[in-house]
């Protein structure tokens, strides 16, 4: 009818509300318990993946160990590391075989030989194995007359090494600071290589008991005051000067410095009264007359004593 109003009421309105649409509709419910799967798979997955390895057992090692050591072997067909390939395949299956003896036969010679391989690399991934779970067994390694040109970084994780013999190794230029790690290490034998620089750290090695470092390249060398065990120190035919006597330790018993750059007699030995080596031979002593203060010494009671030396050469 033309004019009128059509008002709605309230119950109508209502009726006209939007519907939703066709089709399931999840219950809250079943949609909490969907979340819930939902973020359980995901924690899941999360500690599948922060789960810590199970550790290595000792024959998983040995195999890993055998296999790193065909690889090591193998690389000698691509690398020239001795003179004649049939010398690497030689020398490398007798560092292989050293290796296995002493992982595998722990009640043989507890140091591991590399001597006159002429190996310019070591077998570093079997080395490291060996040090994680089979340390005490390596307690020395003798690495004389190789062709190293740096020394070998994995022999500092050989808590238990006790004797290092690098005799020969012309490519050896120093000595890593991570040798302090080496706390039961007591003798280093490393002549005839090119060592210019030894670390400070090598003054914490208080087991040091023979230190052979003749016919290198040093200058200077840290403060070994402080190595209370150490007992024989040859620093023969290096380029120290007079600056090096107030770093020796007064417990030496043998002590070699000859062929340096000395200019003064080292009163520190007569502070030594256990010291019955010691050369001094070819130096730039301005005067010799003192050479006669070193064969006595004052003791605690204040009495001269002759000293008895095993050998004396200035």
């Amino acid at each position: 009818m033309r004019g009128s109003v059509i008002v709605e009421s309230p119950q109508a309105s209502g009726s006209m509300k939007a519907q939703p649409p066709q089709g399931r509709v999840d219950r809250p419910d079943e949609a909490d318990s969907s979340r819930g799967a939902s973020s359980s798979d995901t924690s899941d997955a999360r500690a599948k993946i922060k789960q810590p390895r199970a550790p290595m057992s000792k024959a998983e090692a040995l195999d890993k160990i055998d296999a790193h050591l065909r690889e090591w072997l193998y690389q000698a067909r691509h690398k020239d590391d001795c003179v004649t390939f049939g010398a690497v395949v030689e020398k490398r299956h007798d560092a292989t075989h050293a290796v296995s003896r002493c992982v595998k036969r722990p009640s043989a010679s507890k140091t591991l030989s590399f001597s006159s391989f002429r190996l310019r690399s070591l077998p570093r991934k079997a080395l490291g194995l060996i040090a994680t779970h089979f340390e005490p067994l390596v307690q020395g390694i003798n690495l004389d007359f190789n062709r190293l040109t740096r020394f070998p970084v994995v022999l500092c994780q050989f808590r238990y090494m006790q004797a290092i013999t690098l005799f020969g190794n012309r490519g050896i230029t120093e000595i890593p600071e991570g040798i302090k790690h080496l706390k039961q290490l007591a003798v280093i034998k490393a002549q005839m290589c090119s060592i210019q620089r030894l670390p400070d750290s090598l003054s914490k090695l208080s087991k040091m008991k023979e230190l052979l470092l003749s016919n290198n390249q040093l200058s200077t060398i840290p403060d070994l005051s402080k190595l209370k065990a150490l007992r024989v120190l040859h620093l023969d035919e290096n380029y120290l000067t007079d600056e090096l006597y107030p770093k020796l330790p007064l417990g030496l018993t043998r002590l070699g410095l000859s062929r340096n750059r000395f200019t003064a007699i080292p009163a520190v030995v007569h502070d030594m009264p256990d010291l019955s080596f010691l050369n001094l031979e070819n130096n730039g002593f301005h005067d010799k007359s003192e050479w006669e203060g070193l064969l006595t010494y004052v003791d605690d009671s204040s009495q001269v004593v002759e000293r008895r030396y095993e050998f004396f050469a200035i």
